[in-house]
C-alpha cells in the first residue's frame, strides 16, 4: 500500500531545515583555512561579541582559483558583515559571506 512519495526536493528541503538555511538571519561565512591549527575559541568569541550564535562549522575543498581548504561557519546574527569584519580585524581571511 503506497502511503506517500518522498522526492529529492523533499530531501533537500529537509536537509536545509536541519542546517538552518531556511531560517531568517542565518548566514554562512567562509574563511581560508591556513596552517595546521585554527583558533576556534577566538572565532566563537567574536561571533558572540557581534551578538551572534554559532550554529555549525565545517570544511570543504575550494574550487577554481582556491584549491585549498575552506572553513565555513554557519551563524545566526543580525549583521553577518559586522561579524566578518571582526574576523578580518583579528587576522582571519574571509572569502565570502552567504546570506
Amino acid at each position: 500500500k503506497l502511503v506517500g512519495i518522498i522526492t529529492a526536493i523533499d530531501m533537500l528541503r529537509a536537509f536545509g531545515e536541519v542546517l538552518g538555511t531556511a531560517e531568517e538571519g542565518v548566514s554562512r561565512i567562509d574563511l581560508a583555512f591556513s596552517g595546521n591549527s585554527f583558533d576556534l575559541a577566538t572565532i566563537a568569541e567574536l561571533v558572540g561579541l557581534s551578538s551572534g550564535e554559532v550554529l555549525g562549522m565545517g570544511t570543504y575543498e575550494g574550487e577554481g582559483d582556491r584549491k585549498d581548504q575552506i572553513f565555513y561557519l554557519r551563524v545566526r546574527t543580525e549583521d553577518a558583515r559586522r561579524t566578518a569584519d571582526m574576523l578580518t580585524e583579528q587576522g582571519f581571511t574571509v572569502i565570502a559571506i552567504h546570506q
